[in-house]
């Protein structure tokens, strides 16, 4: 995941990597998916997080580095995790579950993420 701070940079990867493989889209590509909030900061995420239950989420694009940042909020506050997009795949970074499209990412950890954060309000 190349680390950046340039702003440009982040755009033209995600236009011509991410966006051909479509990320960010619903299953059948009809559209964005919901949970998708392109770049948007760290304090975006959670004010838009902010009003919602714990285990809202939402995936978005780092406005630092070439990756995405799954933000959800917990009973305590918010948690950012950074998402690797090299090598063909999608996994949150320190697990080693890969995913061929960032969808089937969320889908997985969307059931994940809620029972863990119901089971703890």
């Amino acid at each position: 995941m190349p680390s950046t701070s340039n702003r440009e940079d982040i755009i033209r990867w995600f236009r011509e990597e991410q966006l051909p493989l479509r990320a960010g889209f619903r299953v059948d590509h009809s559209g964005i998916a919901v949970w998708f909030h392109g770049i948007i900061t760290r304090q975006e995420a959670e004010a838009l997080l902010g009003g919602q239950k714990p285990g809202a989420f939402l995936i978005r694009v780092s406005e630092r580095i070439m990756g995405f940042v799954l933000s959800y909020r917990y009973p305590e506050g918010f948690k950012h995790f950074l998402i690797d997009a090299t090598d063909s795949c999608y996994m949150l970074l320190g697990d080693q579950i890969k995913f061929t499209t960032l969808t089937e990412l969320v889908e997985y950890h969307m059931v994940n993420i809620t029972a863990n954060t119901m089971n703890k309000s």
